[in-house]
């Protein structure tokens, strides 16, 4: 495993969450870990977990957004930063579907119009 450094590389808005998700292996079945949502944007998303994920590797991610839609996502471990206590894990999203693909977009896009008129984009608190 290897710690992240270098210069921003998303390619997408990301939307702060604390949602909890389940991390599975690529046969949809075997629970690999269980995690916190830090952000999500339609491209991927930033997740900490005390398991044990290497980089490269395949996993779907389960989440419910915003109380109303199951989602499930297909992605890769890009990253992985060794904390203290857990693990944060850079993952990229690739292949889901369209209609889930929208959910992502309108839960991000809806995040940010809440903030609009907030101090929070004019200073925003670290890196999302």
């Amino acid at each position: 495993m290897t710690e992240s450094s270098g210069p921003e590389k998303r390619g997408a808005p990301r939307a702060a969450t604390d949602f909890v998700v389940e991390l599975y292996e690529l046969d949809n079945r075997t629970l690999i870990g269980i995690g916190r949502l830090q952000n999500l944007s339609v491209s991927g998303a930033c997740v900490e977990s005390v398991s044990v994920l290497a980089e490269k590797t395949g996993v779907v991610v389960r989440l419910l957004l915003g109380k109303r839609h199951l989602l499930t996502l297909p992605a890769d471990v890009v990253w992985v930063r060794n904390l203290p206590n857990t693990r944060q894990y850079g993952i990229r999203f690739g292949g889901y579907p369209e209609g889930a693909r929208q959910l992502v977009v309108k839960f991000v896009e809806e995040y940010f119009s809440e903030l609009k008129g907030t101090d929070f984009l004019a200073n925003p608190p670290g890196n999302y």
